[in-house]
């Protein structure tokens, strides 16, 4: 709310201003979040998110993960037109339910091993990717029963061929993304972050002990942030003086347009006089009105304007052509 001034036949009225801008009551209709409504929403069932975090009440969905629902899911879904996708998921040991399930786009629905107490095999499922992915965050949802299976289990992400992709060889180029410590986890929904990127085309979740049962009714990857956005929930906007893409964790840049410096390039580049562009290589041509320094990042002079003499040899130069 603001106070807002209004001039009539000489009196000044002062009344009150509501200002909607970014607010719940804008960002509803269009179903976007944001200071400006930038962003567009990605909830189950199309919820309303919260218009400033995106956040969505009863979770993504299913192609949108993350804080703000804002980056998408590389899983695809296991079964497209009644096919199996060429993506593979699959437990080492025969399953009450199917490993497919746990990327069926449904939560009603659960992988399920079966109970390993009569096996030296420990549970685990594996999902093959059509491609390698660069993997930091995965989300899995379980159900209650099952939390306490989850002590001490690991997710891990492996590189196979794929004339090996239904091997059971756990032996396999593989890379330890997170392990979980020796407490039950709280809530059915998990969310990991590996302890660096890590690039793959397998994703393995093992618990670690037999006499458990592995349950996975759904298995989402964090993909990247769109170009242009960077942050945790992709909504933060790189700075337009980057030259390439920025980094899409931090916003940092390899390189800055000329006159910008800082590693986003959201500093103006200060030059010693007479210098400007990249890294203040170039020299000013000298030329200008009053001595005038040259704009940093151009070279143009400061106000615009030539000494009247330099102005005068461009008119005749011109005219003599």
């Amino acid at each position: 709310m603001a106070t807002c001034f209004k001039i009539k036949n000489g009196f000044i009225f002062a009344l009150l201003c509501f200002c909607f801008k970014g607010s719940d009551t804008q960002c509803s209709s269009g179903n976007h979040f944001g200071l400006n409504c930038d962003f567009e929403c990605h909830c189950m069932n199309k919820e309303q998110c919260n218009s400033s975090t995106g956040n969505c009440p009863s979770g993504c969905d299913f192609d949108w993960v993350g804080p703000g629902c804002q980056r998408n899911n590389i899983v695809p879904a296991g079964l497209e037109n009644g096919k199996t996708m060429v993506t593979r998921h699959q437990s080492n040991i025969p399953q009450i339910r199917f490993a497919l399930l746990a990327v069926d786009r449904d939560l009603s629905t659960c992988s399920h091993t079966k109970y390993a107490n009569m096996s030296k095999n420990i549970p685990w499922w594996r999902l093959w990717l059509k491609d390698k992915y660069e993997i930091r965050n995965i989300s899995i949802v379980t159900i209650k029963e099952s939390l306490d299976y989850f002590k001490n289990f690991e997710v891990m992400v492996e590189n196979e061929t794929f004339a090996n992709r239904y091997g059971n060889n756990i032996f396999t180029a593989q890379e330890v993304c997170y392990k979980h410590d020796n407490s039950s986890p709280r809530t059915t929904n998990i969310d990991i972050t590996c302890n660096k990127p890590i690039f793959g085309n397998q994703l393995r979740i093992r618990l670690a002990t037999n006499g458990t049962q592995l349950v996975l009714c759904d298995v989402r990857i964090y993909g990247e942030c769109s170009d242009g956005t960077f942050g945790v929930s992709c909504t933060e906007t790189c700075s337009t003086h980057c030259e390439d893409v920025c980094n899409k964790d931090y916003g940092t840049c390899s390189s800055c347009s000329p006159g910008w410096t800082g590693t986003s390039c959201n500093q103006v580049a200060v030059c010693d006089d007479g210098k400007y562009g990249e890294s203040c290589k170039f020299s000013c041509s000298g030329n200008w009105k009053n001595n005038a320094s040259c704009r940093t990042a151009d070279g143009f002079c400061t106000d615009g304007t030539c000494k009247q003499s330099d102005y005068k040899n461009l008119l005749e130069n011109f005219s003599s052509e």
